[in-house]
């Protein structure tokens, strides 16, 4: 009777450790698919022809974009179902913002950066 017993121990014990194994191989295989997705994502993110220069939301679900398309800059307005050119503008028109976020970017240059912007250079003075 204690064989019987010991066996049934040893099974769970099995049972358990190769529960653990399947867990922990798809850990991996969701951390290397997740890390092949995101630098797919950012490679196919580089020279692109189109971008989203500013997004302003003016009600659920409804935003009004500028886009660069090639050289030209539209201003389109998107919902859930719809979206529709509203009018094109001269890049002189618009404020393109100088913060590009890449591969190399480093946090404390664009917080640098958004400091300057938004209070002069008494950030800076502050620091000193």
């Amino acid at each position: 009777m204690i064989l019987a017993s010991d066996t049934s121990t040893f099974s769970t014990v099995l049972q358990l450790l190769g529960a653990m194994l399947i867990f922990v191989i798809v850990l991996i295989a969701c951390y290397y698919t997740t890390k092949l997705v995101g630098s797919s994502r950012i490679l196919n993110g580089r020279n692109r022809n189109i971008n989203i220069v500013e997004t302003v939301r003016i009600a659920p679900s409804k935003y009004v974009q500028i886009i660069q398309v090639g050289r030209k800059y539209i201003v389109i307005g998107v919902s859930k179902d719809h979206i529709e050119m509203l009018t094109e503008i001269r890049e002189d028109e618009i404020e393109v913002n100088d913060l590009k976020v890449t591969e190399k970017t480093i946090f404390a240059d664009v917080l640098a950066k958004v400091k300057t912007r938004q209070w002069g250079d008494k950030s800076n003075k502050d620091e000193k």
